[in-house]
Formats: structure tokens, C-alpha cells, sequence
């Protein structure tokens, strides 16, 4: 819908426009990472856990108790959250449920993106980078080629992964 926009600022307030940007409402506090499956259901990392919205960010629950720097969904069911020391939590239930998995890292994950239900890459500290070709069920590590801070990454098409 474009007539509908959020907006962060400092990872503290959350703002949302019904009109195209014309006026705003600061809607709470968001988070460190928010993540839009649609105009009603948002996700959002925050200290103290995972929380969802499913009114337009007006209410959050939380759903899962475990810090989380970056989480994605690829769908309305399948979501996947990254954070400290490696950790990595899916959920086949709309985030009912999040399951840890085996990041193959004690690295800190810093952003975890899929490119459909299977393939998924991870990126965080000295440069890590994990890669899922079964929806997140195991991983396994690349080279990055770098030992820099990785914090964000970027997958086009099936063989394109940009990590910055």
C-alpha cells in the first residue's frame, strides 16, 4: 500500500504514516531491527527478545525471550534470528516457536537474510559468514575474505550475495 510508511529513528521510536508521508505518529518504542511482512504483521529485535506486531506496530508481544540482533522472514511462517555468541533461532509457526540451531560459529551474527524457504547467509564479527542451503537447518561456514566487522548482507538472485 502506498500510502503506508514506517519510520526509525535510532532504533527507539517508531513512526508510521497512513497518507504518504504527509503526517506522522510515533507509535511506541521499535527496536534494533524491524522487519515488515506486510502492512499489519512486524517483527522487531529489541533488548530482551523478539516481539511481534499484528495491529500496524501499535502492540508488540514478545515471542521469544533470547537477544536477537537481525531477524528475517521469507514468508508469514518461516522467520530466522541471528545474534550473539553464534545463535540462531527459526520458526515454521509464524514465530510461535523459535527453535536454536547450530550456526557452526561462537561468532556475534550480525544479519541474516534469505533468499527463498532454502537458501540463507548470515553475516557478523572478524568477517563470518554461515551459509544455509536447507532452510536454516544446518550451516556451514565461507570466506568472506575479510576479518571486518560484517554487518549487513544482500542476496539478488540464487548466486549473488552482497555482504558489507
Amino acid at each position: 500500500n502506498e500510502n503506508i510508511g514506517w519510520l526509525t529513528f535510532e532504533g527507539y521510536f517508531l513512526f508510521k504514516t497512513t497518507n504518504e508521508g504527509d503526517s506522522w505518529t510515533n507509535i511506541g518504542s521499535a527496536g534494533s531491527e524491524i522487519f515488515f511482512v506486510n502492512q499489519d504483521t512486524e517483527w522487531a529485535t529489541r533488548s530482551g527478545g523478539i516481539y511481534k506486531s499484528t495491529d500496524g506496530g501499535t502492540n508488540w508481544v514478545q515471542k521469544s525471550s533470547v537477544n536477537s540482533s537481525s531477524l528475517y522472514f521469507s514468508d508469514i511462517n518461516n522467520g530466522w534470528a541471528v545474534g550473539a555468541g553464534g545463535s540462531i533461532l527459526k520458526s515454521t509457526d509464524e514465530g510461535e516457536i523459535w527453535v536454536a540451531k547450530t550456526s557452526g560459529t561462537s561468532s556475534n551474527l550480525n544479519s541474516v537474510k534469505f533468499y527463498d524457504n532454502n537458501v540463507g547467509v548470515c553475516v557478523g564479527s572478524s568477517g563470518t559468514v554461515v551459509l544455509s542451503t536447507d532452510g536454516g537447518e544446518g550451516w556451514f561456514p565461507k570466506s568472506s575474505g575479510t576479518t571486518n566487522e560484517l554487518t549487513s548482507v544482500k542476496i539478488t538472485d540464487s548466486t549473488t550475495v552482497w555482504i558489507a
